[in-house]
């Protein structure tokens, strides 16, 4: 069965695309079968991936386009690239019934992939829930930040309201990035996220993201962080959070 789990967090610069990326590349180092959907309209992991400069792209998958023609595939992650024009898509999709645009848009291929990884926006819009509808579960990246916290009950309240619609979506866990351990604040931040992780009804994976000048190299060079700088920390971070997801 799919696996399909939206990266979220409505708060930015938290690892969001990053995560989606370097974990897609995780997942088909070790075997499985990855699509990766870039919702975000800043095209962060599709440039990392070189999938931009199509007409075809998640958009017009989104207006009706049929999906297999859209699917492209670099390093073996298959991707369906963002648009831009999503920036707009708020608005022009807002209306009843658009909810579960993105669903039905996969359904048709959902055989093919054990997983697949949705790359949402710094923001709960349309796009977003159609995100959360399509999902079985979401990861939600976090920094040991006062104010990445205070985001963290918002998309809390956003996802009970989609569960309502998809009784089956879960909190996959809270995955804790730019990790230092060696400050007090990340060390006594960590203990507050476990507790709304609880009220939350969830965990903070086991596996936390170090940072690493290495990330931005990499996707400067649309090259796969595990290939870039394969003993890299932040490399085994992504591995070994691969293996607990898995």
């Amino acid at each position: 069965m799919c696996k399909i789990i939206s990266i979220a967090n409505q708060k930015g610069g938290v690892g969001k695309s990053t995560t989606t990326i370097i974990l897609a590349d995780a997942l088909v180092f070790k075997g499985y079968k990855v699509l990766v959907i870039d919702l975000d309209a800043q095209c962060n992991t599709s440039y990392a991936f070189n999938a931009l400069d199509t007409d075809l792209n998640v958009y017009t998958l989104l207006k009706g386009n049929s999906i297999e023609p859209i699917i492209q595939r670099h390093r073996g992650v298959d991707i369906i690239p963002s648009s831009p024009l999503l920036s707009g898509a708020n608005m022009e999709f807002v209306s009843k019934g658009k909810e579960s645009m993105l669903k039905d848009a996969i359904e048709p291929i959902l055989k093919h992939y054990d997983y697949i990884l949705i790359d949402t926006a710094p923001e709960v819009n349309i796009l977003t829930i159609n995100a959360l509808i399509a999902s079985t579960s979401v990861i939600v990246p976090t920094l040991t930040t006062t104010f990445a916290m205070q985001g963290l009950k918002t998309l809390f309240e956003n996802i009970q309201v989609v569960q309502k619609i998809n009784k089956g979506l879960k909190i996959e866990g809270l995955l804790l990035t730019r990790f230092n351990t060696r400050t007090i604040i990340s060390r006594d931040l960590r203990g507050v996220i476990l507790q709304m992780a609880k009220q939350m009804d969830t965990k903070i994976f086991k596996t936390a993201i170090h940072e690493g000048v290495a990330i931005q190299e990499s996707q400067t060079q649309q090259e796969s962080l595990l290939t870039y700088a394969p003993k890299a920390q932040v490399s085994k971070d992504y591995l070994n959070l691969a293996k607990e997801l898995i």
